[in-house]
């Protein structure tokens, strides 16, 4: 009983129950899933952690997801079309599968922790993705999403802020290396890098509903809010992958609306302005942190050792074909052993590190069918509110698929590998969705065009 806190027990019975109840009976999709990503970020390892049954963990966004795909299968009657995708996660979860017995074989204890990995960062990133898939049926869902995700950046922002500024730390810091403890330290994703992702992952969604003329100017000025607030907190955080990650997406979304020379200048010159205010906001809320920031961070420019690390990992994953495991002291161990300090910092060596070239290879046709269906969208889709969305989504996803090239992101915890798996679902099906409405919309212009092809008689022989 010294173990167990009643308090907190309370609190799940009479506030956590009625919500898993309106999450799975909710009509308003948006909120549902909203409510997944937020509690994704703000509970799960922040003020709650998982609770296991030998490996089996246990956690709330775990709750919150299985009640939302419960709450989805009831409405939708059957699962999504995910087209290539399928085979390809098949392969992927089959290939981590065996990643995480070959991880076993090192120890009596290896096996436990590899199931973790293996819920954690595959199986879990499968239901996410699967919720994802199955959210939205209509436009006006997704744009109400996104509406609704800024708020969740926007409450990520404070929350940086405030721990910076008080030194609070939420329980799960305790996990913290010495580095973050001094002053780099992430908020509720605790790690900096993920939360330079995280914002490379949605600042430029929020400057596409800052552009669009399509939304409500109550919409556009919360967007403002969130651009601001989110471009400081990520000068805070001092995340160079994140900086020149999300710097690429903001050209991206400037100059694929095609928009003339002179609105373009414009355009740029305001997003200046916003970095500009965004900077001035984490110097005066700040100022201490910021300075020792730029102090002990700002000598070391773009150097880095990465390049080297890099080429002296080619010759361990290739004598590792199917991998060593799922787990990060196993990745340690191994390159320890080939007189390598560190991990890989870059998601695709150490997926084929642990996973093992096919591996890797069905993530990359996983997330390659993702943006290739979305590419394929953007050119048959001619409405332009369509259009920014298929952006949105375009930027979230290869923004993080970007920033893990010199970062390992995809290993610094669920919450930002969810909330990728989760968008990369909405992009596919959105994806489909829209090519489906295509075509059917060019057959009924051929049919109002020229009549229904019954009425032409069969050519004679």
């Amino acid at each position: 009983m010294d173990t167990i806190d009643l308090n907190r027990w309370a609190i799940y019975f009479v506030f956590g129950v009625p919500f898993l109840a309106w999450v799975l009976f909710t009509q308003r999709n948006p909120f549902r899933l909203i409510a997944v990503v937020a509690i994704l970020i703000f509970v799960q390892r922040s003020f709650a952690t998982r609770r296991y049954l030998w490996a089996i963990g246990v956690g709330p966004s775990v709750m919150v997801a299985y009640t939302a795909f419960i709450g989805l299968f009831l409405v939708r009657r059957r699962l999504p079309t995910l087209g290539v995708a399928a085979a390809a996660w098949g392969a992927f979860l089959f290939f981590a599968l065996t990643a995480m017995l070959v991880g076993s074989l090192r120890g009596p204890t290896e096996l436990l922790w590899n199931f973790h990995a293996f819920q954690e960062l595959y199986l879990e990133g499968f239901l996410f993705f699967l919720i994802g898939a199955m959210a939205f049926t209509r436009d006006d869902e997704l744009r109400e999403f996104f509406t609704l995700l800024m708020v969740v950046g926007f409450l990520v922002t404070v929350a940086h802020y405030f721990c910076l500024s008080t030194g609070y730390r939420f329980p799960d810091f305790g996990e913290s290396a010495d580095e973050v403890r001094q002053f780099l330290y992430g908020g509720f994703f605790t790690n900096v890098n993920s939360q330079g992702c995280f914002y490379a992952m949605t600042l430029p969604i929020a400057l596409s509903l800052v552009l669009s003329r399509l939304v409500s100017p109550a919409v556009r000025v919360l967007a403002a809010v969130s651009l601001v607030a989110m471009i400081g907190s990520l000068l805070l955080s001092w995340h160079r992958g994140g900086f020149i990650v999300t710097s690429l997406m903001v050209l991206i979304v400037i100059f694929s609306g095609g928009l003339r020379p002179s609105r373009a200048f414009v355009v740029v010159t305001g997003v200046a302005l916003a970095a500009l205010a965004g900077y001035f906001l984490a110097l005066n809320l700040l100022p201490d942190t910021f300075a020792r920031i730029l102090e002990t961070k700002g000598a070391q420019g773009l150097e880095t050792e990465r390049w080297t690390f890099w080429q002296m990992y080619i010759p361990v994953i290739v004598s590792h074909p199917f991998g060593v495991g799922l787990t990060a002291p196993i990745v340690l161990e191994v390159a320890r052993e080939a007189g390598i300090p560190v991990v890989p910092h870059n998601i695709y060596m150490n997926m084929a590190l642990q996973t093992g070239f096919v591996g890797l290879f069905a993530f990359l046709a996983v997330v390659g069918a993702v943006v290739f269906q979305n590419l394929r969208a953007w050119r048959r889709v001619l409405d332009p509110r369509r259009r920014q969305l298929l952006l949105q989504l375009f930027v979230a996803v290869s923004a993080f698929l970007l920033v893990g090239l010199a970062e390992p992101v995809y290993d610094n915890g669920q919450k930002l590998n969810n909330f990728f798996w989760l968008m990369c679902g909405i992009s596919l099906s959105t994806s489909f969705r829209m090519l489906a409405e295509a075509r059917r919309d060019r057959a009924e212009s051929v049919v109002a065009a020229h009549g229904p092809f019954e009425q032409y008689p069969a050519p004679g022989l």
